[in-house]
This record gives structure tokens, C-alpha cells and sequence, in this order.
């Protein structure tokens, strides 16, 4: 698969002023990738979005996110390790949703933090509008 470097896109400000929301997507599908930037920017957020995790730590490293959204399993990492980076950086204030094809997390120290920072894990296939309307609960 090739890689993709970190996408920057979406709306700089509103109408107010005030800038929107930025949410980082991660996930190694580009296809899925896709759409989820499609769906947000529609939806009046700023995305970045990658495809692979060393990317997504240098776009978090900037510290401008409002939600993270990050597939669970990726190649050449993992969403937890992800989700971990996140809670360390922000100290845990940054909404996470969790997307996964693989079920629901099992092992108990993955539940336990899941828990702790109050991830969202949202199986695939997802419902678009489902997922969107969480990201809005999460961001209000």
C-alpha cells in the first residue's frame, strides 16, 4: 500500500469568525479515509487525515485537534498506541472515537483505558450519519 502524506483540509473559519473544528482521521483504507474526510468537511470541519500512525503523531505533536478519530488496527501500528499518544499529550481532553472491523476490544488493560478516557468504539461498517452525529455530541 502506498503511503499518503498527512492531508490538511476544510474549512479555516465560519461564518462567526471563529475556526472550526479540526478532527484528525486516521486509517490505512484510503478509501474509507475518503469519505470520512468528505463526510466531515461537508459537515463544516477542518480534517487532517493519514494514513499511517508515524504520521498521525506529527500532526497530533502540533496540537491543534478537537477530536481524533483513528481505526484500530493499521499497518505499521495500532489505534490503541494512538489513542495512548493522544490521552498523554492532551492529558486525556481530546474526544477519541475507536473505528474497528475487528469487534470489541478484549484484553482488559485495553478496556480499562478504553474506559478511562471515554473512547467511543464504533464497529464497521459504520453508519456515515451515525458517525456523524457522534462527532457533533462529542464536540458540544
Amino acid at each position: 500500500m502506498q503511503q499518503q502524506s498527512p492531508q490538511r483540509q476544510g474549512q479555516d473559519a465560519s461564518a462567526t469568525g471563529a475556526q472550526a473544528p479540526h478532527i484528525l482521521l486516521v486509517d490505512d483504507d484510503v478509501d474509507i479515509l475518503d469519505v470520512l474526510v468528505l463526510l466531515f468537511q461537508e459537515d463544516g470541519f477542518r480534517t487532517s487525515s493519514c494514513t499511517t500512525p508515524q504520521q498521525a503523531m506529527a500532526v497530533i505533536d502540533e496540537g491543534n485537534l478537537q477530536l481524533f478519530i483513528t481505526d484500530w488496527r493499521l499497518l505499521g501500528g495500532d489505534g490503541l498506541e494512538l489513542v495512548r499518544y493522544v490521552q498523554k499529550r492532551f492529558n486525556a481532553s481530546i474526544p477519541v472515537i475507536l473505528l474497528t472491523a475487528a469487534g470489541q476490544p478484549t484484553a482488559e488493560k485495553d478496556v480499562a483505558l478504553l474506559e478511562e478516557i471515554g473512547v467511543r468504539v464504533v464497529p464497521k461498517p459504520f453508519d456515515i450519519d451515525r458517525l456523524a452525529r457522534l462527532a457533533h455530541e462529542l464536540l458540544d
